[in-house]
């Protein structure tokens, strides 16, 4: 089957990581974006331990499209009944890349909507519905040039969500954002010699928590309440449960070291403190009220040892 998994810029390394920790051998890297060929398993495994991605997508299928008609045509031919159930509801999101008939991506979104609704309503005999917020299945279109790509998304949500952050300040950082701060700066290397880690401006505390889950090695997925992997045809259960149960059992906490966040707003830490309890690792995260001018670090004491973001 083919996929394709979408990163922030300059991550793309990071990804092909994880990917190689999957089980995926074969694979072509772009920018923002990895094709990659694949089992459905280790797309299961990608999508509960990437830290790195936003989407992981499987193609349904490709095919040159010169005008709108046809457009239509070759999205209406798909067998949307195997990924849209009756009752359920779907979201169309749509981009173009140097295509002459396309004038923009709304347009797309309109197009494709249409085409799975009239597919879908001569099935059901009803009209499926459209959710912004909280669709069964997104439907993915992307064009280039004249080629059309349409694929699903797996991950349904994006990635970077992982469920443990309800709240935060005003600027919070994207949590594969704070994940791929800490690969660069090579946390999980001081993490495994026991050092510490301090983040003296923490806000909402993403980045501590992010260092703890590499830390102690938490799957991020483990927080989130559902995939859009759960809604497609033939979608194995018994192998996403075993997947996550291994995950729960390879959490070893002893090995988170001691990590300290610090932020002169009491407001934000105490959002700190609540997500850090919500990814039930409030006991290794240690918050304090404290001005940046008035930490002293200088002491020269083992638990000053490691990493200050």
């Amino acid at each position: 089957m083919q996929f394709f998994v979408t990163c922030p810029l300059n991550t793309e390394d990071l990804v092909i990581g994880e990917l190689k920790n999957a089980g995926v051998s074969s694979f072509k890297p772009g920018r923002g974006i990895i094709h990659f060929d694949s089992d459905i398993e280790n797309v299961y495994h990608l999508c509960l331990w990437s830290r790195i991605a936003n989407r992981v997508m499987v193609v349904l299928a490709r095919q040159s499209c010169h005008n709108q008609e046809e457009f239509y045509d070759f999205t209406r031919a798909i067998d949307w009944q195997s990924y849209i159930k009756q009752g359920d509801s779907f979201l169309v999101t749509a981009s173009a890349t140097s295509c002459d008939w396309v004038n923009n991506s709304h347009f797309l979104e309109l197009k494709a909507k249409d085409a799975i609704v009239d597919q879908l309503r001569e099935l059901y005999s009803e009209r499926p519905s459209i959710s912004k917020e909280d669709p069964s299945t997104r439907v993915n279109v992307h064009i280039f040039q004249s080629e059309v790509t349409l694929a699903i998304d797996l991950a349904g949500d994006s990635l970077h969500r992982r469920g443990y952050r309800e709240a935060a300040g005003s600027a919070p950082i994207k949590e594969n954002i704070a994940a791929a701060m800490l690969y660069r700066a090579g946390w999980p290397e001081i993490a495994e010699m026991g050092g510490a880690l301090i983040d003296p401006l923490c806000g909402s505390g993403t980045l501590l928590i992010e260092a703890a889950l590499m830390a102690g090695n938490i799957a991020p997925g483990l927080f989130r309440e559902k995939f859009g992997f759960q809604n497609i045809p033939h979608f194995d259960k018994n192998k996403w449960q075993q997947l996550v149960s291994d995950a729960e059992n390879g959490i070893i906490e002893s090995k988170i070291p001691s990590i300290y966040g610090y932020d002169s707003d009491a407001r934000v830490l105490q959002f700190a403190k609540e997500n850090a309890a919500r990814a039930d690792l409030i006991q290794h995260i240690k918050l304090k009220k404290e001005n940046l001018s008035d930490l002293d670090l200088s002491q020269g004491s083992k638990e000053t040892d490691g990493l200050i973001i």
